[in-house]
This record gives structure tokens, sequence and C-alpha cells, in this order.
């Protein structure tokens, strides 16, 4: 499967003639209002699509020349280059294919297609070897299978269509990859097909013999069921029940907010079943009617999609979509006198303020940006701040983890420092004992950022982690135990303790383990509800906090952020 690299367009809609030079794996249009964001997405739909044709509406206002769309794909598979005629030219492995729309005329359906720099129109002669004699709509239709297939979600989102399973939609694309490759639906259509075979065939010994008695000329009749399409088996439907309510609801009946979030569900799903190979997913505004942080977790999964085989191309208006790019994959779309323009933004991401309107604050999203080790720590650290914190600070403040020590190792401070100016660390200090000395990861990046023109905070734990602060009250009235005083300590591992303690705790009280597997947190097997799990350490912040606890060494680090921000 190619992959899109760069595209030209010419005479679509407000599009007069413009170019993406270069088309990553994640790619961010940002623009005003009818700048021609969605143009761009339509137009490359539309040419993907292999049937794909304009409607009158389509061509450049109103005018009857041809709409001209040139894409470069690439890497080349070595299968497609050698079934290539040689008068094809593929320069640096990147194929170009160019296809071309009249005016919309009732007798024609289909874009003329040609291939390479030169343009060598698809035909007999296209392809060489055992694909020689295929005529044109078989080259397109050989041609196509190298090309990944448009998913276009628009803006005005219908989530009953979206949840419907027809071509194209989400839960089309979520459910026929399942469809196709899971073993034990293939071997249930197949024994399927087997029963309906032998029921369908006492049905036509009857048939047959009715219409051999009644035509001398007939000998034989024969009734093929065919494979069962297992797509069209089943037609389903969503319904969401709240907390509030015994009464489920289809999903279109509750507010755009909650269809939002179902889309943002599904696109999760997609990253975590690492489906989206060979599927371009060309997004209007996937930030709308999310609050900002579903908007963060929806840039995480789409650029989760990104690296795992798929390509993402959306417009957006929201800074939490622009900001964490990186260099070279915000394009900035502009539209003057009816003409819509791109612009690749490849050093200063942030020029794009001034068209948006927006201000520096809502690009770097906060005043100041805290980075942890891991998930649960965002989570942990965000109860000691609601708690802490008067909501004014509250809000300054952005709370982000960077995926575990291991990252930690890998983060440029530098780079940090060109998605917000004002940030800084708190870190686990890992010590067994407080003779311990600073690990190397934490020396090496304390060295990194003093050569960072920004004065980054780097704060690492007095004990060995934020399990280390907790108090038997928060554990107990959080995981139901009852643990004694002395039982957290400074330096020892507590989540292994959590998990021992439970394990002794439910054998005492004869409670049967349901199924048993590995525990993540010590390595120890356990029943799947007789485990401690980290993200329960929110939970038990959150009780320290109800019985008038606190983690005194995360608030005065909170203060020194208040601080510096002030």
């Amino acid at each position: 499967m190619m992959r899109l690299s760069g595209i030209q367009i010419k005479n679509f809609k407000s599009i007069e003639r413009t170019q993406i030079e270069s088309v990553s794996d994640l790619s961010v249009l940002v623009g005003k209002n009818d700048a021609g964001k969605s143009s761009l997405l339509e137009a490359i739909e539309m040419f993907l699509t292999e049937k794909g044709k304009p409607t009158t509406n389509q061509f450049h206002m109103g005018i009857e020349d041809e709409i001209i769309i040139s894409a470069l794909f690439s890497p080349v598979p070595d299968e497609l280059a050698d079934a290539l005629h040689d008068s094809i030219e593929i320069p640096n492995n990147t194929l170009q294919i160019t296809r071309k729309w009249e005016y919309p005329d009732p007798r024609r359906s289909m874009a003329d297609t040609y291939l390479g720099p030169d343009e060598v129109a698809i035909g007999t002669d296209t392809l060489v070897g055992e694909y020689d004699s295929l005529g044109k709509p078989d080259t397109r239709d050989f041609l196509w299978e190298y090309l990944p297939e448009p998913v276009y979600i628009p803006a005005e989102r219908n989530v009953t269509e979206e949840t419907t399973f027809k071509s194209n939609t989400l839960i089309d694309q979520l459910l026929t990859p399942l469809l196709e490759e899971s073993d034990a639906l293939r071997q249930a259509r197949k024994e399927l097909e087997r029963e309906l075979n032998r029921e369908v065939g006492a049905v036509q010994e009857q048939i047959e013999e009715g219409l051999v008695s009644r035509m001398d000329s007939i000998r034989h009749l024969e009734l093929d069921t065919g494979e069962i399409n297992l797509g069209k088996a089943f037609t389903p439907s969503i319904r969401i029940t709240d907390q509030y309510s015994e009464m489920s609801v289809p999903i279109d009946q509750r507010g755009s907010g909650v269809g939002s979030m179902l889309v943002l569900s599904l696109v999760e799903t997609y990253r975590e079943r690492h489906i989206g190979e060979g599927y371009l997913l060309l997004f209007e505004e996937p930030g709308n009617w999310l609050h900002p942080e579903a908007k963060r977790r929806m840039l995480g999964a789409l650029k989760q999609i990104s690296t795992n085989g798929g390509q993402v191309m959306l417009s957006t208006h929201s800074p939490e979509f622009i900001d964490r790019r990186g260099h070279g994959d915000v394009m900035l779309v502009q539209r003057d006198a009816g003409r819509t323009s791109v612009r690749q933004i490849k050093e200063d991401y942030l020029s794009v303020i001034e068209e948006l309107g927006a201000r520096n604050s809502d690009i770097l999203q906060s005043d100041f940006v805290i980075y942890v080790e891991g998930s649960t720590d965002v989570q942990m650290l965000r109860v000691v701040a609601d708690n802490h914190l008067s909501e004014a600070d509250r809000a300054r403040i952005t709370i982000q983890h960077l995926g575990g020590s291991g990252n930690i190792r890998q983060c440029d401070p530098a780079e940090l420092a060109e998605i917000n100016r004002n940030f800084g660390f708190l870190l686990d200090s890992d010590r067994s004992s407080p003779d311990d000395s600073e690990k190397p990861y934490i020396r090496e990046l304390r060295e990194q950022c003093d050569t960072c023109e920004s004065d980054v905070l780097i704060h690492v734990l007095e004990r060995r982690e934020i399990e280390n602060y907790f108090t038997p009250e928060g554990i107990n009235e959080a995981l139901g135990l009852e643990v004694s005083e002395g039982f957290v300590t400074h330096y020892e591992d507590i989540p292994d303790k959590l998990c021992a303690e439970i394990d002794r705790h439910y054998t005492d009280r004869d409670i049967a383990p349901q199924e048993e597997r590995t525990c993540s947190e010590c390595g120890r097997i356990h029943g799947v509800g007789n485990r401690y799990k980290k993200s329960q350490g929110k939970s038990i912040v959150k009780a320290m906090y109800r019985e008038g606890q606190s983690i005194d060494n995360l608030e005065s680090f909170l203060d020194e952020v208040v601080e510096r921000i002030s």
C-alpha cells in the first residue's frame, strides 16, 4: 500500500491552483472559516475514490475548465513497479497519478487518468507481463488496490449515519477488518454456508423436479447460495443508558457533545486495535463539541493511527490540534479574492496565531506545563492540584505525561520549550534507600536543561514515587483494606505491597479469585479482581483529601509553579 506524499489541485471549488509539496503521516490544515480547508479534503477524497466525480458547483467559480488533481504516492511496491510499462517513470520511487474531469456531461462519468510526470494515459499498454491484456477499467482497478482508501468525516457529522453499517462510515471501517480477520467468524461463516447449502439442496431438488417435468429440454438445475457476506448479515445500532435513567435511547437522540465523544471513542478503538493501515483519514474539525481535554485525547488517538500505518489529514480552528505537531506538518490555508492557497509552515508554526486571531496563551494552552512520567501520575497530581490550588491558578497549569521514564530519556527540553516556554518536570526518584544516588537519566536531563534557553523546573520526589506518600486511611477507604500505620514506607515498592495485601485480604475472607492473570504491577499471578492497579492511585489520593490529609511534597512543588507564573 502506497502513501500520499504530495498533491496539486486545480479548478476545484475555491481552489484555482494550489500545491502541497509534502504530505506527512499527520497533517493539520489551519485557517479561518471559508478559507477552503474543506475543499482540500473533499478534493483528496474525490481523487482517491476510484469512481469519484465532481458536481457542477465543484468547478472553480463555475468556469468550465477541467478539474485536474495530480498526486504523488510512495514508496512504490516492487510488484507494482515491475507491472508498469517502461514508458512510465517512477522518480525517487514515487508514482505520480493525474486525474482530469471535464465539466459534467451526462455521457461521461469517469475521470481520465494518467501516470508518471509525462502523463501517460492508462490503457491496454499500461501494464506488462501477466497484466498486459487488462483494459482501461481493469487497469484502474489494479492501480487502485495500491492506493490508500479515503475515510472522510465531515464537520457536520450525522451520528446516525456514522454508526450505520454502510460503506465508508466509521462503524463500517471499524467492524469490517474484524469480520475479515477473525478466524472464529470465518469458521462460523463456513459452517453456516454448509448448513445453508444442505437446507437449500432439498429445495433445489423440488424446484428441479417441477421444472424438468414441465420442460423436456431441461436436464438439471443448480441453486448456488454463494458466499455469506457477514457485513450484510446484521444491522448494528448504538443505544446508550446514562447512570440516572433505566431507559436506553439511540445515540443520535443525545446532544452533539455525546455524538462527538462517540466519534472520539471510535477513533481511539481504531488506534487500540491497530485498524487504519492503508487508510487516509480525512477529518474535518475533529474537535467539534469536544472539551479541551477530549480534544487532546482525540489528537493523541489520531497521532497513534498515523504511526500505525494509516495517514491522517485534519482541518481545525482549535489550538489543541495546532500544538504539539512539530515543524513541517502544519499547513496554513488562506483565501483571497475567492481563491484558496496553502502555505506549509516549516519553521515557526506559531505564525498561525495572527491568521486565526488567537492569543499566545491559546496556542500554548496554558501558562505552565508540568511533565510527569506516566498517565497515572497525571491523575494523582491533578487531584492534588484540584484540591490545593485556586480555580484561577489551576486553570493556568496543564499536566501532561511523557509515557514513562524511558521516554523521558528520549525527550529534548529544547523541543518542549517550543511548545511552551514555561514548563517543568515532576519525577520519581526510584530510590530504594535514602543513600541511593540520583538516577543517571535525571542527571542527563538536568544537563540538557542547563543548556536550554528556558528556566526549566525539575522536581524529584524525596521518596521513591507518588505511591510512597499514600496514607493508611486513604488506602483503606479506597480499596476496602485494613492496613495499619507503618504500611507505607518511603522507599519500598508500594504497588507490590498492595498487591500482596489484596491477595492476603481476599484469601482470609475465602473470596474466590476470578480468572487468574499476571499482574503488570508486581509480576505475580492474581485473580482479575484481586490485584492492585496503579489507576486506583487516583481514588486513594481523593480519599486522602476527603479525610483532610494531603501530600505536602506535591503541594510545595505546585506552589513553586504558581510562583513562577505569577
